[in-house]
């Protein structure tokens, strides 16, 4: 309701400020219920916020590399360049560089594509 008198009452930004109502209003609801299972389960909190922010950086940064490799002609073909080009470095940098961001480590992720690819060939 806070948000909601702010964003579309007073500041009168109509569909944005309902978007960014619900956005934060998602990010509070979510981190009130990560606090209240970290103090029952006795898992510290800091953690999980310290990963929130680090995939957040994450993935805002390699969409901003992405931006660079549009060339501008054909929106359609912009699209699929970056999709492409974003899918790519997620992958590769989350193997290579930063596994952490999916909560998990590179022995996993072989364990992992090793359990497919054994189940491809079934």
């Amino acid at each position: 309701m806070f948000f909601s008198v702010i964003f579309l009452l007073i500041l009168k930004w109509g569909a944005t400020g309902l978007a960014l109502k619900t956005v934060l209003t998602q990010i509070l609801g979510v981190n009130i219920q990560l606090y209240y299972n970290c103090r029952d389960l006795n898992l510290k909190f800091s953690d999980f916020i310290k990963h929130q922010f680090s995939s957040i950086l994450f993935f805002a940064f390699l969409a901003y590399l992405t931006s660079f490799v549009t060339f501008g002609s054909n929106q359609i073909f912009d699209l699929l360049i970056s999709w492409v080009a974003y899918s790519f470095m997620v992958a590769f940098f989350s193997y290579n560089c930063f596994p952490f961001v999916f909560a998990t480590n590179k022995s996993e992720i072989n364990a992992l594509l090793l359990a497919f690819n054994n189940l491809l060939k079934k």
